[in-house]
């Protein structure tokens, strides 16, 4: 039988998927047009996605992090490591690099997850000392159908997605105390995007960032890169059976990672449960 737990996830996942049917394709402050091959019957088509798309190559796929929302991975100097978020909506991507040292860290922000939280990990995973040595993206899609907005602004405290970004980026520029003449330090946008099967062979490529150490992101779909090793036998399958194996495999994934990391949490009634998952601003990060 499918726990209780198990069926919460699943809803909050199918609202995400039921978003992007809904949505209209405008761009957001930030967009790249990119020629992408959106296989049979659209071919060749130029799209605008909030930033460049990353083609991975096999020894590029090898060195992917997927982070998982309510988790946050580093990135040292040097490295080849590769992280990718998402899908992301209303979930945030935060990413902070200390300049005086190359260290970059990469958050898959939930609205749970405790602002305080994560600005107390960056400073003491990159060992920031000077504020004027941060910088920051935060990015997240915004969803255009009314039901999905007015359910998000609930979840966020009564604020629009944009709303939020918004308030995040000032709270980071509060605590981090970097200086009011320094804001543009950290970006913050979003993207309005596709409705479904409009990328083709790139479905949900706005949804996902990828980014590595020298702090660029690039637009990444998923499923187009199977990321997920169970999605290459379905490589030549239609793109509604690889969308549909996608979102089972991605519930899955979730829900062990989630179940895993914060059990305790899940299980302890005495907390509320399950539903403090959910509660806005309370709960900590686990790291991958």
């Amino acid at each position: 039988m499918i726990s209780k737990k198990m069926i919460l996830l699943i809803a909050t996942l199918q609202l995400f998927f039921s978003t992007v049917s809904g949505m209209q394709n405008q761009g957001g402050s930030e967009k790249v047009v990119n020629t992408l091959d959106l296989g049979p019957c659209k071919g060749l088509q130029q799209k605008i996605l909030p930033f460049e798309y990353k083609h991975l190559s096999e020894d590029e796929r090898a060195r992917v992090t997927w982070l998982p929302e309510r988790f946050y991975t580093i990135i040292e100097p040097g490295s080849e490591k590769l992280v990718l978020v998402g899908p992301l909506q209303p979930c945030l991507f935060v990413a902070i690099k200390n300049n005086d040292n190359g260290r970059v860290i990469i958050f898959h922000k939930h609205s749970s997850n405790k602002i305080e939280y994560l600005v107390q990990i960056a400073c003491e995973k990159l060992g920031i000392m000077n504020p004027r040595a941060i910088r920051g993206v935060v990015f997240t899609n915004i969803p255009n159908n009314p039901f999905v907005a007015a359910a998000l602004r609930s979840e966020l405290q009564g604020r629009s997605i944009e709303e939020e970004v918004s308030f995040v980026k000032d709270r980071l520029i509060s605590l981090f105390q970097i200086p009011s003449s320094e804001a543009n330090q950290i970006e913050s946008f979003c993207f309005n995007s596709y409705p479904a099967y409009e990328l083709g062979e790139y479905e949900f490529a706005e949804l996902s960032v990828i980014i590595g150490e020298n702090f660029k992101p690039y637009s990444i779909s998923m499923i187009h890169e199977n990321i997920f090793d169970e999605m290459v036998p379905f490589s030549s399958a239609p793109l509604s059976k690889k969308v549909k194996k996608f979102e089972e495999i991605l519930v899955s994934k979730v829900y062990e990672i989630t179940r895993k990391n914060f059990g305790e949490i899940m299980e302890d009634s005495v907390y509320g449960g399950e539903d403090l998952l959910y509660y806005y601003d309370q709960l900590p990060f686990a790291c991958i």
